[in-house]
């Protein structure tokens, strides 16, 4: 691992790295999916009087995820929440994209609302990629469900998030429940594009609707 060495060779010569340095090198290791490694140099970044911030975490956290290891991941969460780091869009869609991964929109779920509730999400990215989930897996209950319950906490709905429900009625064959999604899409003032439409009508053409 020439760039661990070069970091050595780095203190060896007197210098000291800085946090830049570090994440270049955890993002680099985590990508390779050398995890043990990148844990040696977070572990080590105290003796440079330095602290890991929100993209030291968010590296970890997107490997560990893509690896199937979404609780370990939490766990970085959970330490990110502890040492007040700033906890950005990007670290929370990959840990809920890594839950869905794993087949645990439960656990995905309880982490977007209690991400809501803190004020930390504040735009529906991360709602939008768990519905998607649901929508493709045709558990569209589950996914009116969960548009419910985050929308009464706040987070607004954007055009994706709408289209993803129509696609999801479509997918289970109510054509009745897309069309009041479209409409309750209009009276919130979110003006639907193309592609909400588009996939209404090719469901009227699937179902024989036409």
């Amino acid at each position: 691992y020439k760039a661990v060495h070069l970091l050595k060779r780095m203190v060896d010569n007197g210098l000291s790295p800085d946090i830049v340095s570090y994440n270049v090198l955890i993002d680099g290791l985590c990508r390779e999916g050398h995890m043990n490694l990148a844990y040696k140099l977070l572990s080590s970044m105290s003796s440079f009087d330095l602290e890991p911030d929100c993209l030291t975490f968010t590296a970890i956290v997107n490997a560990l995820c893509k690896q199937g290891k979404a609780d370990v991941a939490s766990s970085f969460l959970g330490l990110m929440l502890r040492k007040g780091i700033n906890i950005d869009e990007v670290t929370c869609t990959a840990l809920i994209d890594g839950w869905c991964k794993v087949g645990k929109t439960r656990d995905a779920l309880f982490i977007l609302e209690t991400l809501v509730k803190m004020r930390i999400l504040t735009t529906p990215h991360s709602l939008n990629v768990l519905l998607d989930v649901l929508s493709k897996g045709c558990r569209v209950k589950e996914e009116l469900a969960m548009f419910a319950k985050i929308n009464k906490l706040g987070l607004v709905p954007s055009v994706v998030t709408y289209t993803t429900l129509v696609e999801g009625l479509i997918r289970s064959g109510d054509i009745s429940g897309s069309l009041r999604i479209l409409e309750l899409m209009k009276l919130s003032g979110c003006l639907p594009n193309v592609y909400p439409y588009t996939i209404i009508i090719n469901g009227l053409y699937q179902f024989g609707r036409v």
